[in-house]
């Protein structure tokens, strides 16, 4: 038995879990990102940076984004057990 298997007690499980999970943020909080980030592009480079369909977009990738890197970051993290 290595150090991160866990005897369990009857009526619980015997799977061991990582000592961190790896959660991406909020849905919110990335929109509020994506704004802010096209909001600065929009005054300091160009005015069509700050459009709704750009800020949408940009929120989109970043909630994939964000999605996939705590997905491998989990992954990796149930690795090192």
């Amino acid at each position: 038995m290595n150090d991160h298997t866990q005897t369990a007690e009857p009526g619980q499980s015997t799977t061991s879990r990582p000592e961190r999970e790896y959660l991406p943020p909020s849905d919110e909080i990335i929109v509020r990102y994506a704004n802010h980030v096209c909001r600065e592009f929009g005054q300091s480079v160009d005015e069509s940076y700050y459009t709704l369909e750009i800020r949408q977009d940009l929120a989109d990738f970043l909630k994939i984004f964000a999605r996939m890197y705590a997905k491998h970051l989990n992954k990796n993290e149930g690795e090192k057990l």
